[in-house]
């Protein structure tokens, strides 16, 4: 999967507001963009395809954008727009509703009705991310999600911390993601908005079966992640916290990609951690019997057996040799990102 780099630079100032209203009108559907200083006016993004999606990290000057009846008679992609705001200050309007938006906050609007939106920047650019999605890709009733189209949308939710922390994970860290993979993320966050949005309405039952489970396994995920130092977490205690059977829950993991059961996904994650813990020089002072413990290994001779099974070495062997450490079982791989000079 491929990123789209788009800048106002590449333009000459007087050209640059009309360039970012094409950009924006190609992305999205046709708006017209207003900048109090247009010679002034500076915006750049960078764009990732995601399945039937795609996501953007924008950043730019304060701005207006207009989307008028007219505009959509004449052009209606029928998708929507979810809006994560990193910096600055902005808003929107539509359907007799107005949200404003700061730092780590949401909101959604639909192509379909007239639209007034803004942004504010400071000193330096506003920041956001941006997920367009084509209405028929999310699985939930069109009448559902326009019941909370331009309003401030919580964060503070499990679901809306979890829809949260995937976009801003999508527009940092998928970089050179192979297409498999990119269209899997794009199931992934449509389930996931899609529970955000039936959860804020208490529509639940509105959501298909496999969003449901989707969306379940994605708050277990978590649930495990936070609690993965803790000596007692179990796959009886993840299923007490999440109101289901220890049946369904191994049910759900025998149903997922990797094949790995509830037990061996904390197993691989303490591994991990720990991996990683090891290989870091400034934790060399911490005896590996503690640094098992303090990611949940009760016994250290049965960490030290899981660890070499795991990695091929023991744990010793990758403290002593910090500099070709990785912090992966085979097989896995990371992608990492810098940020674009434009957002600075």
């Amino acid at each position: 999967m491929t990123s789209i780099d788009v800048s106002t630079d590449d333009f000459p100032a007087h050209e640059r507001l009309t360039a970012w209203q094409d950009f924006m009108s190609d992305m999205l559907a046709p708006m017209e963009l207003r900048s109090d200083d247009p010679s002034a006016f500076a915006a750049s993004a960078r764009v990732w395809p995601v399945g039937a999606a795609a996501v953007a990290r924008v950043a730019s000057a304060s701005m207006e954008l207009h989307r008028t009846a007219r505009m959509i008679r004449q052009s209606d992609p029928e998708v929507y727009q979810l809006t994560l705001a990193h910096r600055g200050s902005g808003g929107v309007e539509q359907g007799r509703r107005q949200a404003t938006l700061s730092a780590n906050e949401l909101v959604i609007w639909d192509t379909s009705r007239p639209l007034h939106g803004w942004s504010v920047s400071g000193e330096r650019p506003a920041l956001g991310a941006v997920v367009v999605l084509p209405r028929a890709s999310l699985p939930l009733p069109a009448g559902l999600v326009r019941r909370l189209a331009a309003t401030r949308l919580p964060g503070d939710t499990v679901t809306g911390r979890l829809l949260i922390q995937f976009v801003t994970t999508l527009t940092t860290s998928v970089d050179d993601v192979a297409d498999a993979e990119a269209t899997r993320l794009g199931r992934v966050l449509a389930d996931l908005l899609a529970a955000y949005i039936a959860g804020l309405l208490d529509a639940r039952r509105a959501l298909p079966p496999e969003t449901r489970e989707a969306a379940l396994l994605l708050a277990i995920d978590d649930f495990i992640t936070r609690r993965l130092r803790d000596p007692a977490l179990s796959p009886a205690g993840i299923a007490a916290s999440h109101h289901i059977s220890v049946r369904y829950l191994h049910k759900l993991y025998a149903a997922r990609e990797d094949g790995l059961t509830v037990s061996a996904t904390i197993r691989l994650r303490r591994l991990e951690e720990c991996h990683r813990d090891l290989a870091d020089a400034s934790g060399s002072h911490r005896p590996v019997h503690q640094v098992a413990a303090s990611w949940g290994f009760r016994s250290e001779s049965h960490f030290s057996r899981l660890f070499k099974e795991t990695y091929g070495v023991s744990p010793s062997a990758v403290r002593h040799s910090r500099p070709c450490a990785q912090g992966q079982p085979m097989g896995t791989h990371r992608h990492g990102r810098t940020t674009p000079r434009s957002e600075r």
